[in-house]
């Protein structure tokens, strides 16, 4: 059967050398420099999955075979100088080791030349535990000068990529330099510090902020900080471990405080568009063009035909009859014009059948009102601006109502006509009467994510991450509600209204400029909520710090 966990104990000493070496030397064959011997030892046991190397206070060498359950291979001790051997064993054996546990209960310590590891890295390529203790220093030994090699154990930590549990409890007095962790491993999950020595806290939060993502566990016992009276838990744990794992991961304060008020003025901008005449006119999210409204009435004649005239009014009679005559009347004086200019004339007379019809020559829909005025000169000129006559009551549902609107102006008028006498259809009718609840549809969503912003904007110094996050997450859906009924409703019914109006002179338009900012003002929501959720992740990945860890009483 094949061997898959084994423990051995094997003792031995210089009393007892015969006896102990005569009862297992056939299974193991260990012997001070036996190299060749220990490898072949440990390449019977080819599924070792640990490895304690320790030094107790007598010298004295103890191995032996207890409990073939184990998985651990314990040597107790092991000292420095038959550490490379060790190596040169595990890894002549084909071992591939996954906990390794280095240390000494001696009141001293004989320099951990840790040599070797670079030599055989496959020894240690899937190592997932490392322990190495230290003790501290007691008194003067009189054994000359005494210390750790930080280079040859931050040449084993970066041999193992797969570190997950890291501990060290070493009395860096020991030492001439501080231990500066400027390593980097990536599955760092469960981490002890003990008794070591840091040149400041900024050095230990570094390293603590760039394992932050994956560290579960942490405990920080008799650190010492060379630039500061105060040990590490008197000051690190004053102002709380958590706030100062997150330093690492937090960008300046400014950044995300900026990106919250710059998604609130776009969104209150987009919300307030149009509120007074004159006001961000070109952010609206439809805009109705009624110049040419009526068009359908003047008949203008082709190139060919005899006797041209700038307009006809064909068989109108009445009230439409006039209406036409005087309209046509203003374009009077390009009868002598060229064939090639009647389109210009036709377009003049549309301008001042709207003049003579008593409405407006566009309607611009907001999310809180709705605007009226005339082009600026006027319809035809390129790049023709808005001049604005009013606007609406905001957020008053009856003043949504175009047809109305148009209704009552046409009413008013000097003809005083109905949208029936121009061409009004009830599919168009149908259409422009889904104004007012679409406007409502756009105005509830948008007014909910200005306000919830505004109430992130109040809870950013809390240092409660929930009602931060949930009020951001409330502000970017109540915006992705309203910019998808704005791109996709505003755009369908502009479409609708071109088919249903274009053959009496109405058309519409879907605001490019309002869907700009909305859009980035969502995206900036976005990217706040993702950060607040970042960061809270990370604080609660800290909030798992213990004081007294056990994760390392298993295995030692």
């Amino acid at each position: 059967m094949r061997v898959r966990k084994l423990s051995c104990y094997f003792q031995i000493d210089r009393t007892e050398d015969s006896l102990i070496n005569s009862r297992f030397q056939s299974l193991l064959g260990l012997a001070e420099n036996g190299t060749t011997s220990l490898a072949e030892a440990l390449r019977q046991f080819q599924n070792l999955r640990a490895i304690k190397i320790w030094q107790n206070w007598r010298s004295s060498w103890f191995w032996g075979l207890n409990n073939k359950e184990s998985q651990y291979l314990t040597a107790y001790p092991i000292g420095y100088r038959l550490f490379q051997n060790i190596i040169h064993g595990l890894a002549t054996s084909q071992n591939s080791i996954e906990g390794l546990t280095l240390g000494s209960d001696r009141p001293f310590c004989p320099e951990w030349n840790l040599v070797g590891f670079n030599l055989f890295p496959w020894v240690f390529a899937k190592m997932e535990r490392l322990k190495v203790v230290l003790p501290k220093l007691a008194g003067n030994t009189g054994f000359g000068e005494y210390g750790l090699n930080s280079r040859g154990l931050k040449t084993l930590i970066e041999l193992s990529p797969y570190l997950k549990e890291l501990h060290l409890s070493i009395d860096m007095s020991l030492t001439d330099e501080p231990f500066v962790p400027d390593l980097d491993i990536p599955k760092l999950q469960h981490l002890v510090f003990n008794g070591l020595l840091f040149p400041d806290i900024s050095v230990l939060v570094s390293f603590l902020g760039r394992h932050i993502a994956t560290l579960k566990t942490v405990e920080l016992d008799h650190i010492t900080l060379l630039n500061s009276s105060r040990t590490l838990r008197r000051k690190l744990f004053r102002d709380g471990l958590n706030r100062s794992l997150a330093v690492e991961m937090r960008l300046p304060i400014g950044v995300p405080l900026a990106v919250v008020i710059a998604s609130l003025v776009l969104a209150v901008l987009a919300l307030i568009a149009g509120k007074h005449p004159g006001f961000m006119e070109d952010y609206h999210i439809i805009m109705l063009n009624t110049t040419y409204l009526g068009k359908n009435l003047l008949k203008t004649p082709t190139p060919g035909q005899g006797d041209p005239s700038p307009t006809s009014c064909g068989p109108l009679k009445g009230a439409l009859s006039e209406l036409c005559a005087s309209a046509t009347a203003v374009a009077g004086s390009a009868v002598d014009s060229a064939i090639s200019d009647l389109a210009t004339v036709a377009n003049d007379a549309a301008d001042k059948l709207a003049d003579k019809l008593g409405i407006h020559q566009w309607y611009s829909l907001h999310v809180m009102n709705i605007c009226q005025g005339a082009f600026t000169p006027n319809a035809t000129a390129v790049g023709a601006g808005y001049h604005v006559s009013g606007c609406t009551e905001p957020l008053k549902s009856s003043n949504f109502n175009i047809s109305a609107l148009l209704s009552r102006e046409l009413g008013a008028g000097p003809f005083h006509i109905e949208l029936a006498d121009i061409g009004f259809t009830q599919d168009l009718q149908k259409e422009l009467d889904k104004i007012p609840s679409l406007l409502l549809a756009i105005a509830i969503p948008y007014i909910l994510g200005v306000s919830f912003i505004g109430i992130s904007l109040l809870l950013f110094t809390v240092e409660r991450f929930i009602p931060k996050i949930t009020a951001i997450v409330i502000a970017a859906l109540a915006l992705l509600t309203g910019n998808v009924i704005t791109t996709y409703c505003a755009k369908s019914l502009a479409d609708k209204i071109n088919g249903f109006g274009q053959h009496i002179g109405l058309s519409a338009s879907s605001g490019q400029k309002f869907l700009i900012i909305t859009w980035i003002a969502f995206g900036l929501t976005v990217i706040v909520a993702a950060y607040w959720t970042h960061e809270f992740r990370q604080k609660r990945r800290a909030r798992q710090v213990i004081y007294q860890s056990k994760l390392w009483k298993a295995s030692s």
